[in-house]
Parts: structure tokens; C-alpha cells; sequence
């Protein structure tokens, strides 16, 4: 799911070798790096607003805290795992603007 969300960017894995999942190799990393995606994907597509703006709400305030005391919180994630908050941060939370479809011209036809 990083890999998605930074796609846009075209951050190749020799670049950014952090992404690579063989270096979260322990549990735990593997499962921050898990929640960190679950809350992504939830945030960024239609699972989050089924769910209710409540929840959907909830996960904005969690990419927003800048809290480190919960092992858990976001900014713990990113920095045990060696990814830049502040990036993903303006990745996830930044609405994407949609390219307009251009209507065709008369010269085209």
C-alpha cells in the first residue's frame, strides 16, 4: 500500500530502499508497517467513508497527531520503520486532484 501511495512520486526502490519489505524482517515491524497501510487504505478510498465519517475522522486525527508516546501512534510508525511522517503525511492527507477530461476540439475531428 506505500508503494501505491508514493507512486506518483516515481521514488524507484534503489532510491528509497526503505520501502523494501525484506528490512522488516521482525513482527513488529511488520505489523506497524501493516496498521501504517490499513489506515491508508481505509483513509484513502471507500472503506473509510462506508464505514462512517466517524472512524474516517478518527484515522485523519491519527496521520495529524504528532504524538510519540503510543508505540502505535504515527509518528512512532514512521520512525521506527525510517519513513519520512511529514512526506506520507502530505501524501495521504492532501486531497489528489483528478485530471479534467478536455473535450475534443473541431481540429481533432
Amino acid at each position: 500500500m506505500i508503494e501505491n501511495i508514493l507512486q506518483e512520486e516515481a521514488v524507484l526502490p534503489g532510491q528509497f530502499p526503505t520501502l523494501g519489505l525484506k528490512r522488516y524482517r521482525s513482527g513488529e515491524h511488520r505489523l506497524m508497517l501493516a496498521v501504517l497501510c490499513d489506515a491508508a487504505y481505509a483513509y484513502s478510498t471507500d472503506v473509510g467513508r462506508r464505514r462512517g465519517l466517524r472512524l474516517r475522522r478518527e484515522i485523519e486525527q491519527w496521520f495529524e497527531s504528532n504524538d510519540t508516546s503510543y508505540v502505535f501512534s504515527f509518528e512512532s510508525i514512521c520512525d521506527a520503520l525510517s519513513l519520512d511522517a511529514s512526506y506520507i503525511r502530505r501524501c495521504i492527507l492532501t486531497p489528489r486532484k483528478r485530471p479534467e477530461a478536455t473535450p475534443p476540439t473541431a481540429a481533432a475531428a
